[in-house]
């Protein structure tokens, strides 16, 4: 992490204008718990506490893969579950940070109850346990390279301005 920091670092930004503090790096822990808490935040999908696999959970995975697939141009995208549950048992501390967000304002406004706080960190680590490939990253990471445009398909990914 190029702050410096340790990558599950509790600490945040000081607070904005508005009165809400952020991580200092979208790719640390913390930064990546709230931007996965934003994941098909409107998905209509009850919540079923503890239940990786629910159909809520399934669906909003399934939004992660499909801009995967965009980014990359690839479909080998698949679920490591094993890992999932190894990653879910020692999470103490991502459950911990996200507790610490949540009380500090840094979570989006629909994550208000511990349900909802405990599936965007059930989340994040799904999205951690995701299979792919290295041939699958480096296509991904070609697409931000090009502002957007998955230079494998031809596809545009996204706006130049989410790619930058």
């Amino acid at each position: 992490e190029p702050s410096g920091r340790a990558f599950n670092d509790f600490e945040l930004t000081r607070p904005d204008a508005n009165g809400i503090s952020h991580p200092f790096n979208p790719v640390t822990n913390a930064g990546a718990i709230v931007t996965c808490s934003m994941i098909d935040e409107d998905n209509e999908l009850p919540i079923v506490p503890g239940d990786p696999v629910s159909e809520r959970m399934e669906s909003r995975m399934q939004k992660y893969k499909d801009f995967l697939a965009d980014l990359s141009g690839q479909d080998d995208i698949g679920d490591c579950m094993d890992i999932f549950f190894s990653e879910q048992g020692d999470a103490y501390n991502n459950y911990a940070l996200a507790n610490f967000m949540r009380a500090r304002g840094t979570l989006p406004p629909h994550v208000e109850t511990h349900d909802q706080l405990r599936e965007s960190v059930d989340f994040y680590l799904r999205v951690c346990s995701t299979r792919v490939n290295t041939c699958l990253l480096a296509a991904a990471a070609s697409t931000y390279a090009t502002f957007g445009r998955c230079p494998l398909t031809g596809q545009t990914a996204m706006m130049e301005s989410e790619a930058k």
